[in-house]
């Protein structure tokens, strides 16, 4: 499996060693994926999405950090890459990043319990709902459309 970058190696360092410019990079990431996402610019929204992926993920490394958070920002950007990559019919690439992301969460299961729930439970139902997927069916889990609404 060939695991794309957005960042360079960098700024991959530089965000790694600095949480504050990491949070104002996913955010600003995550404003400009979705901003392009919702004017029907798939192509131009991806590289965005896939910068605020990888920021995420760099938070969730952090030690003494608002952890729940964290989490909602890395299923955040999974959920708006996923959907990014459905229109863009890379759909065999959006069900990849879920099934990374839900393994990647169950090895964080000892931490904000609550919360880690949650951000399962969207992965899985975003999951269910992207096409392609065999097990696709109502599942009844409700579809919160603001997890990827950034504040």
């Amino acid at each position: 499996m060939c695991t794309q970058h957005f960042l360079c190696s960098k700024h991959r360092t530089q965000l790694s060693n600095n949480l504050i410019k990491a949070v104002e990079c996913f955010f600003v990431n995550m404003k400009t994926a979705n901003a392009l996402y919702q004017s029907g610019r798939y192509n131009e929204a991806f590289p965005h999405a896939g910068c605020a992926v990888e920021t995420a993920k760099l938070i969730l490394k952090v030690e003494n950090i608002d952890t729940a958070n964290a989490l909602l920002y890395f299923t955040q950007a999974i959920i708006l890459t996923a959907q990014i990559q459905e229109k863009r019919l890379q759909l065999s690439g959006a069900h990849q990043l879920i099934h990374q992301a839900i393994l990647r969460l169950k090895h964080n299961i000892h931490v904000a319990p609550g919360t880690l729930s949650v951000c399962l439970e969207e992965l899985y139902s975003t999951q269910i709902q992207l096409p392609g997927n065999p097990a696709r069916h109502d599942t009844g889990i409700s579809k919160h459309p603001h997890l990827h609404a950034v504040h």
